[in-house]
């Protein structure tokens, strides 16, 4: 049996031909009041949690009580309208009336689920309170005024407890994935700082050999051609000049590249050390940046 099937045997129910003659108990059987208070008492610890974080365990643990809760309440619900016929009330009004109510509490399921804003949903649930209010006026006659008024103050809030339920769980779904997205921003700070921390020591390594090699550099740019270098020998003396020429000016190259790097060595060295301390919630700027081109051709 599909919904379609479902729907439409609730809708030949109801405009079925009633007796005449509805029973003063009939208020109480075509409102589903001993529905509504255990769904109430299950609703109400989920409402007024006060945690600003639910674990979703806890979440769903609550969902189902409240759920369990109303199939119980349901059962309950037509066991004791056919304890009533048994006992000689109409069973053909009673089984109507039972079909009616529980149709326009499945109905609000519905609306709670499918809606896109509270104005939204509320135009929808008071529409379809006065449309099945209206209804069972019209198919049932003036028998069904007091559980008609009785519907129109039933559904009502019944349509606010599932709202709330719906907010509630939407909210403390987020509060989840709030958590769960700080823990992953705290093991990416523990990672960073990790990562940070193992480069440090290699890149003040590369700190301090830029620094010797500089330094190496610089003595042998400073340093003259003599005349036992420029002797007469494989080479000539204008050939070993020229050659003793070339390699000073590769050197000034080199000596420019390692004076440019060692600035940006030191940045680095100084932005990892405070990176260290990133999951601790220190943040800072970052003061520096890296362009890519070619020193060398830059230097000369």
């Amino acid at each position: 049996m599909d919904f379609r099937s479902v729907c439409k045997s609730l809708r030949g129910l109801a405009r079925s031909p009633l007796p005449v003659g509805v029973p003063p108990e009939s208020l109480f059987y075509s409102v589903p009041f001993d529905l509504c208070f255990p769904l109430a008492s299950s609703l109400c610890p989920l409402m007024n949690q006060k945690e600003k974080h639910v674990d979703v365990n806890a979440l769903k643990e609550a969902e189902f009580v409240c759920s369990l809760t109303t199939l119980v309440s349901l059962l309950f619900f037509h066991a004791a309208h056919f304890i009533g016929a048994d006992l000689g009330a109409n069973p053909n009004l009673h089984v109507r009336l039972v079909s009616l109510g529980t149709s326009a509490t499945y109905q609000k399921l519905v609306l709670s689920s499918f809606h896109f804003s509270k104005r939204h949903y509320w135009i929808l649930s008071l529409t379809d309170t006065g449309l099945f209010v209206g209804n069972a006026l019209h198919h049932v006659g003036r028998d069904f005024l007091l559980p008609g008024l009785a519907c129109l103050v039933f559904f009502p809030v019944s349509g606010y407890l599932l709202d709330r339920l719906r907010t509630r769980s939407y909210f403390d779904s987020l509060g989840d994935a709030d958590a769960l997205r700080s823990t992953a921003e705290e093991t990416l700070k523990r990672f960073i700082s990790y990562i940070m921390h193992e480069i440090r020591g290699p890149l003040s390594g590369t700190t301090l050999l830029a620094g010797d090699f500089h330094l190496s550099l610089q003595t042998l740019l400073q340093h003259e051609l003599t005349e036992e270098e420029a002797a007469p020998g494989p080479r000539t003396e204008s050939e070993t000049v020229e050659r003793h020429r070339k390699i000073k000016a590769q050197i000034a190259r080199m000596v420019e590249l390692t004076r440019l790097m060692r600035p940006q060595l030191d940045k680095m060295r100084g932005w990892l050390h405070q990176t260290i301390h990133f999951r601790d919630g220190e943040f800072f700027p970052l003061d520096w940046f890296v362009v890519s081109l070619h020193v060398a051709r830059t230097a000369t």
